[in-house]
């Protein structure tokens, strides 16, 4: 009897084994594409090279790989793939000026339709991070006019315009219903759900979070989280996911704590994996800051230790320096460090300035005000008081040659 129920378990590992090396032969080969942040990316095949190949693979990787990238791309001929490709390496740098400007020049050079659907797949990613959704609609909806006798790309171009769109939609059961037809759409071309399947699951988990269901939100996260485990594990893919579940948790009245432990997961991922200056640990550590200082209770003392972590770190990332040198001066507020206060708020204008995003920079303005105000400066102007603020930071930042003059 013992030996019988032996023999039935080992024949039951043997079939798991033999099920799981089958689904591994059956992945689609994903060289080409890539899980972004917002969308996925393409890349334009030269399949019969397999150097080239390789460079591609290397895409996927952390900062080190992408630079690495990037200094062996510089060196070849620049044809439209070759630029596509660095735009994508400065892409996933989240250097985003130099990223649209090689996609921009890929496009211009572009002859043929297969490389102009790559190269506008990920210009709508750049756009999405600049926060311009209708610009990333329009470049997906060309390329799909472009996509022909490709059913893979045109099912990522699909889920990618459906995710684009998603905020602006009224009737998130209706988008329930077509993501999950993408779903399905994916099953029946490759014969089960991969690489498009982790990302139409993230999809279709905030068209759940638009219908106020969490329960399910977090639910498909998961089965997100599961395929990726079981396919690809791309550690990065994991950190975007735990990353959306902890942002759409903080906007429920009592989701606080699961948004900071979904946040820490994320970063605990990517502290392993990812370069300690990467843009996206650093806004991990910005995120669960706001979230810290957000909480009923505010952590103040956490709060402040990821603001620093992030400026520890940052530069040249004017944007999330001037969010860190913000959010401290609101939290030292409750320490009544006013000169402190003061010269955080500064900071974090005169870098907001280099940027020119001068909508932020009123809020500041309107902080330093009341700092002035309750340091009753009765000696000078708030004018010639505040542009000496100014003045003392621009001098200090070009003093330490922390001051890069492009944007990233």
């Amino acid at each position: 009897m013992r030996f019988t129920v032996y023999f039935l378990l080992i024949i039951f590992a043997i079939v798991i084994i033999i099920g799981y090396k089958k689904q591994n032969r059956r992945l689609v080969d994903d060289t080409w594409f890539i899980l972004g942040e917002y969308t996925i990316l393409m890349l334009c095949e030269r399949p019969e090279q397999d150097s080239f190949k390789d460079l591609m693979v290397k895409l996927k990787g952390n900062g080190d790989s992408l630079n690495e990238a990037i200094n062996m791309l510089k060196e070849m001929e620049q044809t439209p793939d070759v630029k596509n490709a660095l735009g994508v390496a400065y892409l996933r740098l989240r250097n985003f000026n130099e990223a649209e400007k090689e996609l921009l020049e890929a496009l211009n050079m572009a002859e043929s339709d297969k490389d102009k659907v790559c190269i506008l797949t990920n210009l709508a990613e750049v756009m999405l991070f600049e926060d311009d959704t209708v610009s990333a609609e329009n470049y997906t909806e060309e390329a799909l006019k472009l996509s022909k006798d490709n059913p893979l790309k045109n099912l990522v171009l699909e889920s990618n315009l459906t995710s684009i769109s998603l905020s602006h939609k009224t009737k998130p059961i209706e988008e329930i219903a077509k993501i999950k037809a993408l779903l399905k759409k994916e099953r029946k071309l490759l014969g089960s759900n991969q690489f498009v399947g982790i990302f139409n699951y993230e999809t279709l988990a905030y068209a759940c979070y638009y219908e106020n269901n969490i329960n399910r939100c977090e639910y498909y996260i998961k089965k997100a989280v599961a395929l990726n485990k079981n396919t690809y594990q791309y550690v990065y893919v994991d950190a975007y996911l735990f990353k959306r579940m902890a942002l759409m948790y903080e906007d429920l009245k009592d989701g606080s704590d699961k948004a900071i432990d979904y946040i820490s997961k994320a970063i605990d991922l990517l502290e392993d994996w990812q370069n300690p200056d990467h843009y996206d640990l650093l806004a991990s550590y910005e995120i669960r800051g706001t979230f810290y200082t957000n909480m009923i209770l505010p952590n103040r003392d956490l709060a402040i230790k990821d603001f620093q972590y992030v400026l520890d770190h940052c530069p040249p990332y004017h944007e999330l320096a001037a969010a860190s040198y913000y959010n401290l001066a609101k939290m030292y507020f409750y320490y009544e460090n006013a000169s402190l206060i003061t010269d955080l708020y500064a900071k974090a204008y005169y870098l907001w300035q280099l940027e020119g995003w001068s909508d932020l920079n009123q809020d500041i303005e309107s902080e330093l005000r009341e700092e002035y105000t309750r340091q009753n400066v009765e000696n000078e102007s708030y004018d010639i008081w505040f542009k000496q603020k100014l003045k003392k930071q621009k001098m200090i930042w070009k003093t330490n040659g922390e001051v890069i003059e492009r944007r990233l």
